[in-house]
């Protein structure tokens, strides 16, 4: 069983699961692209992608920057992703974006999939109510970012890449 968390820390494992790991944790094959499939510039080099999965979530400094903040109207879809390398087990998904403002991300997706095309995508979380990124109309309700991050967890589901989509 894998727990999946894009701030890597100590995963504590509870008496009655066993063998539960951070799978994500300081994976090197992490991209940022568009959903047409085109390529994000690096807008901030001293916030590389790498820093999702550093394990450093103590600090609000501490942050991967994706892209830029120039669609206002939050109709292009980006997203984040971690290649875990292999198929994993997974049960939940945790992450820490950024916090320190209280911001709420609206228009998110977070899916799981086996495959790179995502067509097999699995979504934990989806609160796109304009289907930006494909995935229907999201049901869940946005959430003030907070220094505790969120996670959710779920039935297991077998996946190695992980996305995490934003518009605006």
């Amino acid at each position: 069983v894998a727990v999946l968390k894009f701030y890597g820390e100590a995963v504590e494992v509870e008496e009655d699961i066993e063998d539960v790991t951070n799978v994500a944790y300081k994976k090197p094959n992490i991209t940022a692209r568009y959903a047409d499939g085109s390529s994000m510039s690096a807008v901030n080099t001293q916030r590389p992608l790498t820093m999702a999965v550093d394990g450093i979530k103590t600090t609000s400094d501490n942050y991967a920057d994706m892209g830029s903040d120039s669609d206002v109207a939050g109709t292009t879809s980006a997203y984040f992703q971690v290649d875990l390398d292999d198929v994993y087990s997974i049960s939940e998904v945790a992450i820490y974006r950024y916090w320190k403002d209280g911001r709420t991300y609206g228009n998110s997706v977070i899916a799981i999939s086996k495959t790179e095309d995502f067509k097999d995508a699995y979504v934990v979380y989806n609160t796109d109510v304009n289907n930006i990124h494909g995935f229907g109309i999201g049901s869940d309700e946005a959430y003030q970012e907070t220094s505790a991050g969120k996670s959710w967890s779920f039935d297991e589901v077998q996946g190695r890449y992980v996305r995490v989509y934003m518009s605006g």
